[in-house]
């Protein structure tokens, strides 16, 4: 639904960048909102669903690290910008 959704939206608006007249374009409103979706998931994630639901993703993250270090490991040096538009990539080669 989320793709269909999407895709329909991109060619409507790439139709409207073609002809050169992307302020004309007025999307549909969408049937279902996103506080649509949330309050239904809000009530179906109850009770017994709701430990499935626990019990599962304990389990399917067993073992996995408890947080994140930022910045990762292994981070590519820091690029000096030049102030010119575009960008280089000879510092992330080396």
């Amino acid at each position: 639904m989320v793709h269909g959704v999407l895709l329909r939206e991109l060619a409507v608006l790439y139709e409207a960048f073609a002809v050169a007249d992307p302020l004309a374009v007025e999307l549909p409103e969408l049937p279902v909102q996103y506080a649509d979706y949330a309050s239904w998931q809000r009530e179906w994630l109850q009770g017994d669903v709701l430990e499935e639901q626990i019990s599962f993703w304990r389990a399917h993250l067993a073992g996995a690290p408890a947080g994140w270090s930022w910045p990762p490991i292994g981070l590519a040096p820091l690029c000096k910008h030049s102030g010119e538009p575009g960008f280089t990539l000879n510092c992330l080669m080396s």
